[in-house]
Order: C-alpha cells, then structure tokens, then sequence
C-alpha cells in the first residue's frame, strides 16, 4: 500500500487510512523537532512502502523554496483526493500527485 492510497482511503477494509489532518499535524510536529521521523511511522503504522513515500514527500516539502505554502498545496490536493474530485484533473490518481510534486518544486 502507498501513503498517497491511505491518505485518501483508497484503502482495503483490513488497513486503515490515515486522516490529512492527522499526517499533517504528525508532519509539523517533526518539522519543529518536537517528534522524529521514528515516532511518525509508528503513530501512523507505516509500511516499508509507506516509509519511503513519506521521506520522498518530506524530500519535496524541504526542497520547496516556501515550505508552508508548498505543504498547504501538498494537502489541498490530498484533500481534493479524498473528496474523489475528478474534474478537470484526478486527484485520485498517484502517479498525478508525484508528477505535480516533481512540477511544482522544479518550477519554484
């Protein structure tokens, strides 16, 4: 399973997706230096697969020339995931999601 799939419960009922608001605050948390890196994969009970997701995004969040409005596009389009918006783009589909990541920091 993939963090983008849990995050915006494209998931099976076994596995349980992870709320936005929850990743998000888990995230500010470890940017602040009030948790680690550790700490966030155990609260979210993260696969290795997951793992390596959360470092590529957290890669791209720190590369990101401002930070907080890179995080906040980050999870607007999670959100929109969530919400299945379709229109006009697909923010269901991953391979989407990272392509705009890779976009949005190469353009900055």
């Amino acid at each position: 399973m993939s963090l983008f799939a849990r995050t915006i419960g494209k998931v099976s009922l076994e596995i349980a997706p992870i709320g936005i608001h929850r990743i998000q605050s888990l995230m500010s948390e470890l940017d602040r230096g009030r948790l680690q890196f550790a700490d966030v994969v155990s609260e979210l009970e993260l696969s290795d697969d997951e793992q390596s997701d959360l470092v590529r995004l957290l890669g791209f969040i720190n590369s990101a020339s401002d930070k907080l409005k890179f995080s906040n596009r980050v999870f607007n389009y999670l959100c929109l995931g969530e919400l299945r918006v379709t229109t006009g783009r697909d923010y269901t589909d991953e391979a989407l999601f990272w392509s705009m990541l890779e976009e949005e920091t190469t353009n900055q």
